[in-house]
């Protein structure tokens, strides 16, 4: 099974609609959801996550969500990354893809 840790950026683009990135991320965790893969999170992500969500639309919505990803995700150490900054992982032990390249992958397999 392919297994795959979304970036933080991926995570909220989904959460909070964010455009561009909204549409290959939200296929993409469908995807994971349906069994396609397995998506982790890392540790760091799920507090940083709340609170960027608690000041963006309160601390209900930011538990509500936080809940919902600890629901699909398991939390991991860092093995593959999606993420829309592959800038942000200079030299990467593992392949760097956009959400779009991702959800391709799982497609395929």
């Amino acid at each position: 099974m392919t297994r795959v840790l979304l970036d933080i950026n991926v995570l909220l683009d989904v959460i909070l609609d964010r455009r561009p990135g909204v549409t290959a991320a939200t296929h993409l965790w469908a995807r994971l959801e349906q069994g396609h893969g397995q998506g982790v999170i890392p540790a760091h992500g799920v507090t940083t996550v709340f609170y960027i969500l608690e000041r963006a639309q309160g601390a209900a919505f930011a538990r509500r969500a936080v809940e919902r990803l600890l629901q699909v995700f398991a939390v991991a150490a860092v093995t593959d990354v999606v993420s829309r900054d592959a800038a942000g992982f200079p030299d990467p032990p593992l392949p760097v893809v956009d959400p779009a390249a991702a959800l391709g992958l799982l497609l395929r397999s």
